[in-house]
């Protein structure tokens, strides 16, 4: 589906309505629905604080693993408030999901998955939130050579540490395969990444 809101171009994956239709007739839908709603939380605090600093979005993706927002390249923003831009979602994810344990108990599947989204984007990764974040904040001070050197070895250490819980938690807890493929994803990224820099 694709439709247009002012001059942003929205479009919503035929993957979305797949997996949307799959968790009716499953015992997943609270899952979806609440993981949905983080999601589409997180992407509107990212478009908030896009607008608020002046920069326009050009596209809105919605698909079955989140948001995607591309800005009209012709604003640059300083990198500060790109920091803030980067940072704003996950933040915000991890207080909500803060909120609803102490309102909901430790039960609550929204808390959940609101700590899962806002934790694991500020992860200081590179694709992440926390990946840009911490590279515009890196940047302020010392060069892109610097930032880019500093966002491989903490992506790497991220990705090390984050693996070996994957593999800890799919062996003890029910083979929870969401940890793994995020792994491997991550593991990918970094090969791409390195190749990218070095060959």
């Amino acid at each position: 589906m694709r439709f247009k809101i002012k001059n942003t171009d929205v479009r919503i994956s035929f993957s979305f309505f797949a997996v949307f239709l799959l968790s009716l007739v499953s015992d997943t839908f609270d899952i979806y629905l609440f993981s949905f709603i983080a999601s589409l939380v997180h992407e509107l605090v990212h478009i908030v604080f896009i607008l608020l600093f002046g920069a326009h979005i050009s596209k809105f993706s919605l698909t079955l693993f989140g948001g995607n927002i591309r800005r009209n390249t012709t604003k640059i923003i300083a990198n500060p408030k790109e920091a803030v831009i980067s940072f704003s979602a996950p933040v915000t994810n991890i207080v909500i999901g803060v909120v609803s344990l102490f309102i909901n108990g430790k039960e609550s599947v929204f808390a959940i998955v609101n700590l899962f989204i806002g934790v694991f984007n500020i992860l200081p990764f590179y694709s992440f939130d926390g990946g840009r974040g911490l590279y515009y904040l890196i940047t302020m001070k010392f060069s892109d050579n610097v930032a880019n050197i500093f966002l491989n070895i903490t992506s790497i250490t991220v990705t090390v540490a984050f693996s070996f819980i994957s593999v800890f938690v799919f062996i003890n807890y029910n083979k929870n395969y969401l940890l793994l493929i995020l792994s491997v994803y991550m593991i990918l990224s970094i090969i791409v990444s390195l190749k990218d820099h070095y060959y």
